[in-house]
């Protein structure tokens, strides 16, 4: 088992003290062009027609590369349709009734590594909200979203065509009560890696880095010399809201004797120290992305 611990604050915008004339060129570049892509969205949301992503098409060639995305099950993502989010849910939108780390379903993708990130970042909708541009429904089917990949603001632009399995229902991640920003966020960061097959298997502090722009250190328990030391440092990062997943060994998907599934990710929700029957005793919250089997 391993846990990841990422800081709750914000992240935090340095100011440039000195700069070659070069980064100064790329910084006013890159400034320029996502202001660009902001004005590319708004008018595209203006017109009111449908968008489909040309970088990005709802077709095979999103959900996996034949020649790279060997480790999947060819059968089954062949057997994957598309369809627009406001054909799929109704009522649709965005947030509903604000954000919580129970909204998250996953999926039959496996990457449980980037929901767990997600979900521990629920736990600050105000987070999870600033990840979004475009926070509300329209017609054209248009999101920007954004990361932080290697640290720097990273825009990123999808419309709402979704896979779905044979009987209709969305083949990957979801959200409660018609929401879309799970779906959504899960297929930015599939664009961002070229497929969605190309994001199972992963850490989640890999996750974290890139979605909460904030640092985040990993401890594997293999290493810890004292586990009183480290379940104080738990303890203390908890009491702080730094946002803290967890991944055990192995792989299968088998329970073992504690209830904990191997080779899988968990959102760590919260330390919990209490006494029964005269002892003391420590419990961790972890939050199965799956949305059920909470452990």
């Amino acid at each position: 088992m391993g846990v990841c611990l990422s800081r709750g604050k914000d992240p935090v915008q340095m100011p440039v003290i000195a700069v070659s004339n070069k980064s100064r060129a790329a910084i006013k570049k890159m400034q320029t062009e996502m202001v660009q892509i902001k004005r590319f969205v708004q008018d595209t949301i203006a017109k009111g027609k449908p968008w489909t992503d040309d970088d990005f098409p709802p077709e095979r060639k999103s959900l996996y590369d034949p020649k790279i995305d060997t480790d999947i099950d060819a059968h089954t993502f062949n057997s994957f349709k598309w369809k627009r989010a406001s054909e799929i849910f109704n009522p649709i939108d965005v947030f509903v009734g604000g954000v919580d780390p129970n909204d998250i379903n996953q999926g039959q993708l496996g990457d449980c590594y980037y929901l767990a990130a997600l979900s521990s970042l629920a736990e600050f909708p105000d987070r999870v909200k600033a990840l979004f541009v475009t926070q509300t429904i329209n017609e054209a089917g248009i999101y920007l979203v954004k990361f932080f990949i290697n640290g720097t603001e990273t825009f990123v632009v999808v419309d709402d065509f979704l896979p779905v399995k044979a009987n209709g229902k969305p083949a990957f991640a979801t959200c409660r009560d018609g929401e879309i920003w799970v779906s959504i966020l899960e297929k930015a960061w599939a664009k961002l890696h070229g497929t969605y097959a190309r994001t199972e298997g992963g850490l989640p502090c890999f996750a974290a880095n890139h979605v909460m722009g904030v640092p985040s250190e990993s401890f594997c328990h293999a290493t810890v010399e004292s586990t009183e030391d480290f379940y104080e440092m738990l303890k203390s990062a908890d009491k702080r809201n730094f946002t803290m997943m967890a991944a055990s060994q192995g792989q299968g998907e088998n329970k073992n004797s504690e209830g904990v599934i191997s080779g899988h990710a968990y959102s760590l929700i919260s330390i919990n120290e209490f006494k029964h029957q005269g002892k003391q005793v420590r419990l961790l919250r972890l939050r199965n992305p799956w949305g059920s089997g909470e452990w």
